[in-house]
């Protein structure tokens, strides 16, 4: 295995001047770079082994925002498309499967709102478990998180990061291995939605009104209370991150 320092002698490295893309224009950007990277796969312009120019040149390219961009390596990575090497870049991964490409197309076909109507679905049952099973110490540990997002509601990326230990620990909260082995990834996944969604203090005050909701059906042992505050949630986050999406067109 390549440590972070060493030069991968036998890697194919990809000049940014070979790597080819079209610019993108599509209404839903993040569809459209993926699209983009399934057809440099396809026609061969990049090989398994190759590796890739850096998020920064993959922005100037490809014309699009570097949130957006940032949010289609997440997935790429969390399919195996992909891997990062830390400290020497990211490289197409040396053995693509066929389950990879079948669910990076999977990806391509759908639309946000797919993959927000699966978060829905399942955050919505997970603060529905969460409100029925909450420990005192649970309960103590959301309302620290709580308190640290409006410490921090001037600092998008802390703030980010505070908001996705909120959720994750609804997760714990469950006490359901399945769901966590689920969610974790979905949540990596979608963090570079979550940042997005975040981008403007108002849509970071408007989480923390939501999130102050939730706790209080949490706390209430009220599941169905829970569900419903979850939902006006999500629905939330999507229309600020459609919005922020519109903009990046």
């Amino acid at each position: 295995m390549i440590g972070p320092n060493e030069f991968n002698r036998n890697a194919r490295y990809i000049l940014v001047s070979d790597f080819i893309v079209n610019k993108v224009s599509k209404t839903t950007v993040t569809s459209a770079i993926m699209e983009e990277f399934v057809r440099i796969l396809i026609e061969g312009e990049v090989k398994p082994g190759d590796k890739i120019p850096s998020e920064q040149e993959l922005v100037k390219m490809l014309g699009a925002g570097r949130s957006s961009v940032r949010e289609v390596l997440s997935a790429l990575e969390l399919i195996g498309i992909i891997e990062r090497r830390v400290g020497d870049g990211t490289y197409i991964t040396d053995n693509i499967n066929s389950k990879a490409f079948s669910l990076i197309m999977t990806i391509v076909a759908q639309n946000t709102s797919v993959l927000f109507e699966a978060r829905k679905v399942i955050e919505v049952g997970l603060a529905s478990l969460a409100a029925e099973k909450a420990t005192p110490t649970d309960i103590q540990k959301l309302n620290g998180y709580l308190l640290q997002m409006k410490e921090t509601i001037d600092d998008k990326e802390v703030f980010t990061n505070i908001d996705l230990n909120y959720h994750l620990h609804l997760t714990t909260m469950c006490g359901n291995s399945f769901l966590q082995n689920m969610m974790i990834p979905l949540s990596t996944f979608l963090n570079a939605w979550r940042e997005k969604s975040a981008r403007s203090k108002a849509a970071r005050e408007a989480a923390v009104d939501c999130h102050t909701k939730i706790l209080a059906k949490i706390e209430e042992r009220d599941p169905i209370g829970a569900s419903a505050a979850m939902f006006d949630h999500l629905n939330q986050i999507q229309e600020f991150f459609l919005k922020e999406d519109q903009k990046e067109v």
